[in-house]
């Protein structure tokens, strides 16, 4: 490993093509000397003076990969790049002091012209900018293609539409690969209407979105069409809206879900994990957050059901569910998906020792590695000693506030898996703040 720095590095490490930072001292010969070099990671380096950060990153013009993450970078290193990067494609700038004027300099938005204007790759996280300054750097990055931020970008997309309209423009299609209508910027979190999914239509190529429940019944065959290489899918029910799912979702579902793979239900008050099986024949990744209820009467048949492809599912009960309802569609997605290698349950107290001897019939879960428990309180330890019997890359188990499970269960399960020489994770979470008492609640990991 070779040091090279004298800005406060912790660790530098030669590639081929590029130079790894990751966070004491040495010297900028090094990095001058290599006038060729296209990829730059100084990530994290908090302590590197901002002068230390310009020197780095603008000294190279054939640079294409920028990580700059949590570094003193500002609107000033921007400026640099602009001048002296114009081969930068892609650039991770989350954590800095960069702002809208930042972001002016680097698209080309000044007199000169110059401007990193390849870049089709940027993540923007946790910086000072506003949907204004990312509406004028979406529009200048003709090639931009993935945009980091907490922002909601649906919202400034449906800006940039709009105006086309306005001016009886020809729409412009963007390359933009995932579009969000949420956001978790205080300052821009209300709702957008639903008529803004008109947006999407600038987006031909766009794989995934995060969608209101209210937005899919906007969705025309034009908007379809911008939705054909959807492969990931986020949505979350409006606030004071019931019963949705079965009425809006799945409908959306049976039109865009043949290419799903990753799709995330928030808020929803009549689950159905039955009719995401047979819309989404190739789903691997299942998240449903925040669940108010479970569908009663599933929509499909129970042979019409299969998970194959299925390798992560995550259920976050959030108000008192139907457990009946919950156990029987469970059981079905659980006895169907053969490749299952996480497992994540939030208050699933169907999910029993019972109940698993049962499921456990159909699938041994070779697959699993992965097991979080939180507020699960039907299961005890016999269940997790039986899929150390059948998983043969089980290693992680967490539990948070399981009555079943106690201290003493967690520390037997890691002697369990010594004895068998397997490389076993087992750790007790914190729980929530105002269910933690005494050791039960404070003990954190083994």
């Amino acid at each position: 490993m070779t040091r090279i720095g004298v800005w406060s590095l912790w660790w530098c490490q030669d590639h081929p093509k590029g130079l790894i930072c990751s966070s004491p001292q040495d010297d900028f010969g090094l990095f001058q000397d290599n006038k060729n070099l296209q990829d730059v990671f100084i990530n994290s380096c908090t302590h590197l003076p901002l002068l230390g950060v310009n020197c780095l990153v603008c000294n190279f013009s054939n640079l294409r990969v920028l990580d700059i993450t949590n570094t003193k970078a500002d609107d000033d290193t921007m400026a640099m790049l602009a001048d002296r990067c114009p081969e930068l494609q892609k650039l991770d700038m989350t954590g800095t002091n960069v702002t809208d004027i930042g972001l002016f300099e680097l698209c080309g938005l000044r007199e000169s012209g110059k401007g990193c204007k390849k870049i089709n790759r940027i993540m923007i996280y946790g910086i000072q900018v506003t949907l204004f300054g990312l509406s004028y750097m979406i529009k200048a990055l003709k090639q931009l293609k993935q945009l980091g931020t907490e922002h909601n970008t649906g919202l400034v997309l449906y800006g940039i539409y709009h105006d086309f309209l306005l001016y009886n423009l020809p729409l412009t299609p963007l390359k933009l690969d995932y579009v969000s209508f949420s956001s978790r910027c205080l300052n821009d979190s209300l709702p957008v209407p639903a008529s803004y999914i008109q947006a999407l239509k600038l987006c031909p190529n766009v794989t995934g979105v995060v969608l209101r429940s209210a937005m899919l019944a906007n969705v025309d065959e034009e908007i379809l069409q911008s939705l054909s290489l959807l492969d990931t899918l986020e949505v979350e029910e409006d606030e004071y809206r019931q019963l949705t799912f079965q009425r809006e979702v799945v409908p959306f579902l049976s039109r865009v879900g043949a290419k799903m793979q990753s799709v995330t239900f928030t808020g929803f008050s009549d689950v159905d994990m039955l009719a995401v099986s047979v819309h989404c024949p190739k789903v691997q990744e299942l998240s449903l957050e925040y669940v108010h209820g479970i569908a009663e009467h599933p929509t499909q048949q129970v042979k019409d059901c299969t998970f194959h492809d299925l390798t992560s599912l995550s259920v976050e009960i959030y108000d008192e569910v139907s457990q009946e309802a919950l156990q029987y569609q469970l059981e079905r997605v659980l006895k169907t998906a053969p490749n299952l290698t996480m497992l994540h349950l939030w208050g699933v107290d169907c999910f029993t020792d019972d109940f698993m001897v049962d499921v456990m019939q159909y699938n041994k879960f070779e697959f699993l590695w992965s097991l979080r428990l939180i507020e699960c309180h039907g299961v005890s330890r016999k269940t997790i000693e039986a899929l150390m019997d059948t998983a043969s890359n089980f290693s992680r188990v967490i539990v948070e506030t399981c009555e079943k499970l106690k201290k003493s269960d967690l520390e037997d399960l890691k002697d369990l898996a010594a004895s068998k020489n397997l490389s076993f994770n087992v750790m007790q979470g914190w729980g929530r703040p105002s269910e933690t008492n005494n050791e039960e609640g404070q003990w954190a990991a083994m």
